[in-house]
Order: C-alpha cells, then structure tokens, then sequence
C-alpha cells in the first residue's frame, strides 16, 4: 500500500556459527525473493550464537519465519525471525508489569 511503512526492524537468530556482513540480504525460503537487509550483527553470549538486527518486509515478520542469509550471490547460512528484545533480562517483568522473574 502506498503510505504505509513496507519494512520492520526484527531480530534474527543464526542456525549456525555465520557472521554475515552488514547489508547482507535476507531471503524467503518459500518464495526465493528478497525481503530485507541486515543492519547490524554481534554475538550473544545468552543465546551462545550469532544474532543480527535487519530490515524485513511486513509479510515476513512472524515469530520463528525461517529466511537465508545472502552475501552478493553465496548463500551464507539460515536463519529465523525472532521478537525483540532477543534476550529479556530481569528488568524486563517489572516493566510490563509482571511478576518479578527473580
């Protein structure tokens, strides 16, 4: 639709050790097309893996979606969506209101 923002910031978790490059692209499984780009990559010692940050289309954003992670034309690995925050620390009960989680 016109007007409407065609692009989220979503976080992505790695199937395997990788370090994609900035501006990697993002890729559908199913549909083989691109759908986004990463923007920033780190390792979280939490998750023990590779996560990144990216731009993914609307369409794409689902919790668990599994995406390929491309460098020019070399496939570097997979990959699935996750929400933000990756990790939820203990701060993250007492904002929403919850039951401490400590």
């Amino acid at each position: 639709w016109r007007g409407h923002v065609a692009k989220k910031l979503a976080g992505l978790v790695f199937d395997r050790d990788a370090e994609p490059p900035t501006d990697a692209r993002i890729k559908s499984c199913v549909e083989d097309r691109e759908v986004g780009r990463i923007t920033s990559t780190v390792f979280s010692p939490r998750l023990r893996r590779q996560v990144a940050l990216g731009l993914v289309k609307y369409d794409h954003l689902g919790h668990g979606t599994e995406v390929k992670i491309f460098n020019g034309d070399a496939e570097l690995c997979a990959a699935h969506v996750a929400e933000l925050p990756l990790v939820r620390g203990s701060w993250y009960a007492e904002d929403s209101g919850g039951e401490s989680g400590g």
